[in-house]
């Protein structure tokens, strides 16, 4: 007599952001120093191997404007559109969070904002690469207006609910350090430059905190080489953003990966918490909704239009 077969349940799968209370993401930002489409390989490594899933890009040095899919990244970018390449920024999202770009806005080469949905909270993702300390000064107001007018269009068109607003980049500026102050942290250099000092004064007239120097890494706090044999070190590249219920639990710099650049890759992790979703009885009543009745059917669009309501009520 032959024994029956005994089939296992399968368990239904669960999504572990679902359930979780919060989540930890790791953003970055990098300086490469050119060479972008040569570099490419080691940088996808780089992120891959750090957690990174959003990192920008500066002095990219590439031409134009436009949107790339790469290997487990989409890649958007704004550099010089004509002569010679130069500056240039850019943005790499983890293809799981592609399906969550709203809108990308190539401001200048210097600056490129990039908005998602993410978690039911509203994002943005700015990438900077300041001037130097000697560029021309009207370099310089270009970047810092073109800047805060990014800045001031974003806080005034949150009609959607808040938006989280996370600058990465290369600044070209070092803020020195401050004891109990809310911009600037006790970790960090002696002294700020002047374009150090433009910064903390950004910062501080739109509430942005500098996150890095909150954080004590005596080894891994200097993000740039620089001087004969790149015996000196100083702190130009920032993760900046407001003390929100995005919790930002460190940032650092990561020294074993490389793309021959004397800029370290700046890695910042933000805990993100997740809201609450929907009872599931809203839901079926939802659903009740998408009752047909046989003596008066509604259109299709009626229905697509019932089904999508109640879906997007879940979330």
């Amino acid at each position: 007599m032959k024994r029956s077969r005994k089939f296992r349940r399968k368990r239904p799968y669960v999504n572990p952001i679902q359930n979780a209370e919060s989540v930890e993401l790791n953003f970055g930002t990098w300086n490469i120093r050119g060479g972008l489409d040569l570099k490419i390989n080691e940088i996808l490594d780089a992120a891959k191997k750090t957690g990174i899933k959003i990192l920008t890009l500066s002095e990219t040095k590439k031409k134009g404007v436009g949107k790339e899919q790469l290997d487990g990244f989409v890649h958007i970018y704004s550099g010089k559109k004509r002569r010679h390449a130069a500056q240039g920024v850019s943005v790499l999202i983890s293809d799981e969070f592609k399906n969550n770009i709203i809108k990308h806005t190539a401001v200048s080469k210097r600056i490129l904002t990039v908005k998602l949905k993410l978690y039911g909270y509203n994002l943005c993702v700015v990438a900077i690469y300041g001037p130097t300390e000697n560029d021309l000064q009207q370099e310089k107001n270009i970047f810092f207006k073109n800047l805060r007018e990014t800045l001031s269009a974003l806080k005034d068109s949150q009609e959607n609910g808040e938006t989280e607003v996370i600058l990465l980049g290369d600044f070209n500026a070092r803020i020195g350090k401050k004891v109990n102050d809310r911009i600037v942290g006790p970790h960090g250099e002696k002294s700020p430059n002047r374009n150090g000092h433009r910064l903390i004064e950004l910062c501080t007239e739109y509430n942005l905190k500098i996150q890095n120097g909150f954080f004590k890494h005596p080894e891994t706090q200097y993000t740039f080489r620089h001087g004969k044999n790149k015996k000196h070190q100083s702190i130009i590249d920032y993760g900046i953003k407001e003390d929100t219920t995005w919790t930002v639990k460190n940032v650092e710099t990561v020294k074993d990966v490389t793309c021959g650049t004397d800029h370290f890759l700046v890695k910042m992790a933000i805990k993100i918490p997740i809201p609450e979703r929907r009872d599931s009885v809203i839901l079926s009543e939802d659903l009740a909704n998408l009752r047909i009745s046989s003596r008066n059917p509604p259109d299709i669009v009626t229905i697509v239009a019932n089904i999508f309501n109640a879906v997007k009520n879940i979330f």
